[in-house]
């Protein structure tokens, strides 16, 4: 008999069987045929369908046009509205932003081996965790609607700039947290080709005129206004139409990646984050590249030999490996429920120091991995190492992806001291100068005009111009063709046995404003750092106490850790951080994003 077994949430561990005439999943009330999924405010009151088909043994899935989609795990793939999608048993299913569904024709507990499944679960002991998303697919938050915008209006400076990024072969790659750069390279390639194109046309109109002025000077004065005018009005009421699509309210009913599917160069598509990224190759002093401002944090040494004196209590404590602790961590997390949390296992080496790692660096004139593998990455949790050092990323998603709370918990174990770590990022939202499309009024009949007008103007200006962008553009790509760029790249590694691969910070943390953009932000900041802590700092305890070791004194500086924190004044982000406990160690940070053009020579 055909069901559906619950991976997350509600239905964690619950099967559910599929009746012959299917099954619907929603806000509904529970009846015939009918599963409710009442808890869950973000799933739609008929969001989708599930039959079983015995005739081929297959499962269709139908999206009923819900508001947060239907998505085929793993990959996110979501569901087009009311068309329906073959399914094989095994496939998970996720229903809006939390639950997870296995698809099997076998009801019993979920399969841990089922794909997505364990995933969502992020709860298998000792494996390495990789964050799964919620909420939002990236190529539907904010930040990635306003950047995108971003590259259509401010024309090829913008597009130019982020595919200059991208195309740093030596540069390592960051995680891009709450933008889709794939979909951002893809509109930048296109704009940038577009104005290509528009340049070459504004060309041809000043050919065109040099030649009838031999014939008619007037004339040919006429022809070049008149054929630049229309040029450039027809690029600007185009680039118009696309930035309109990229308006919030047309925003999530539009697919960019079928408009904007532009074949990308090698050198970007290499640097672009790869979901199973755990490896970052960082330059600098702080290791932890694109997570945004630092805002401190706090650290405390715990002696594990020592037993607890609770009444009740007797014997010596009970040994324990780092492992086991992450894990009670991990679990604690999960139980708090929140929308938009992600707990990855990370690492952070520093660029000068993997010329010799083959794993890490291939090819020394090449871009740096962006994965360790599995066993290797194993042996770096809870153990030393004088250049890799693992963290646990902990981190919560809100406002559609425009604010991240990053903590990086480490635990390590030395003789009989534990040391643990925990280190603060704040991600900003991105500056007021990547909102303009939200400053735009509509398209109407007064700016159609008002574009034509100005058009008569730009227009030949930006013709006369044109011969001089070309060259330009001509003398660049003829550096690229004989490789005089390659060539001083590949001399600077060669004679440099500490060259830095590192990567400055991600481009989505150049953007990035330094401010709350919103009191509420603020707010929810603050929440989400008290829970955070409150989690983590429980469940080590807990844990601890659970093992027979003394934690009084940790007991003790928990309210004063719960009481620091971040520092707002006037929207801007600052940080105190605090050290407690034995042994304790601080650093007082206040950072604010640099631009990535402050790092460009150096990544």
């Amino acid at each position: 008999m055909a069901a559906i077994n619950g991976c997350s949430g509600h239905f964690k561990g619950v099967s559910i069987a599929v009746p012959p005439s299917g099954l619907t999943l929603g806000r509904d009330r529970a009846g015939k045929g009918r599963l409710s999924l009442d808890e869950d405010t973000d799933v739609s009151r008929e969001h989708c369908r599930v039959q079983y088909d015995e005739h081929i043994l297959r499962f269709r899935v139908t999206d009923l046009g819900s508001s947060n989609g239907t998505f085929l795990m793993p990959g996110d793939r979501r569901l087009v509205a009311h068309e329906e999608v073959q399914c094989e048993a095994g496939q998970v299913i996720r229903v809006g932003p939390h639950s997870l569904f296995e698809l099997t024709s076998d009801p019993s507990v979920p399969s841990p081996t089922a794909p997505g499944a364990a995933v969502a679960a992020q709860s298998a002991p000792f494996d390495l965790l990789t964050a799964s998303r919620v909420g939002n697919p990236r190529s539907k938050s904010e930040t990635t609607r306003l950047l995108c915008a971003s590259a259509l209006l401010r024309r090829v400076k913008f597009a130019d700039e982020v595919l200059n990024y991208l195309e740093s072969r030596s540069r390592a790659v960051l995680p891009e947290l709450g933008l889709d750069m794939q979909l951002l390279a893809h509109v930048c390639t296109y704009a940038s080709d577009r104005a290509k194109r528009f340049d070459v046309y504004m060309l041809l109109c000043v050919l065109a005129a040099l030649g009838v002025a031999i014939i008619d000077p007037a004339i040919a004065i006429g022809i070049f206004a008149v054929s630049s005018a229309c040029v450039s009005f027809l690029d600007g009421s185009g680039r118009s139409t696309l930035v309109a699509r990229f308006r919030r309210e047309n925003f999530s009913g539009f697919d960019p990646k079928k408009e904007f599917s532009a074949t990308l160069p090698a050198e970007v598509t290499s640097s672009l984050p790869s979901d199973q990224q755990n490896l970052i190759v960082y330059t600098g002093f702080v290791p932890f590249m694109g997570a945004g401002v630092s805002l401190g944090g706090w650290s405390f040494v715990v002696d594990i030999d020592k037993p607890t004196e609770k009444p009740g209590s007797a014997g010596d404590s009970i040994p324990f490996r780092v492992e086991e602790l992450y894990q009670a961590v991990g679990e604690n997390l999960i139980d708090l429920n929140l929308r938009g949390l992600e707990v990855e296992d990370f690492f952070f080496v520093n660029g000068c120091e993997i010329r010799d790692d083959k794993e890490i660096l291939p090819d020394i004139y090449g871009r740096p991995s962006q994965q360790l593998n599995s066993d290797r990455a194993k042996r770096y949790i809870g153990d030393s190492d004088a250049r890799i050092r693992h963290y646990r990323w902990i981190r919560v998603h809100d406002w559609d992806e425009e604010l991240v709370m990053s903590y990086l918990l480490r635990c390590t174990i030395r003789g009989r001291n534990m040391f643990v770590e925990i280190n603060r990022c704040l991600l900003t939202p991105i500056r007021d100068e990547f909102r303009k499309i939200d400053k735009l009024p509509p398209l109407n009949a007064w700016r159609t005009i008002g574009q034509a007008l100005a058009s008569l103007v730009i227009g030949p200006i930006h013709a006369s111009l044109s011969p001089l962008i070309l060259f330009g553009r001509f003398s660049e790509a003829l550096g690229d063709l004989f490789g005089t760029k390659e060539r001083r790249r590949r001399r600077e590694i060669t004679e440099n046995r500490r060259f830095d691969y590192g990567a400055g910070q991600g481009y989505r943390q150049s953007c990035s404003s330094g401010n709350f953009g919103h009191f509420f932000q603020k707010a929810d900041g603050d929440f989400y750092t008290k829970v955070l802590e409150k989690a983590v700092l429980d469940s080590i305890i807990t844990f601890l106490d659970d093992h027979h070791v003394d934690t009084s004194d940790l007991r003790e500086r928990q309210t004063l850790i719960m009481n620091s924190g971040i520092i707002v004044h006037g929207g801007d982000v600052k940080a105190e951080s605090l050290a407690v406990g034995a042994g304790a160690q601080a650093v007082k940070t206040q950072s604010s994003p640099r631009r990535w053009k402050e790092k460009r020579g150096a990544a």
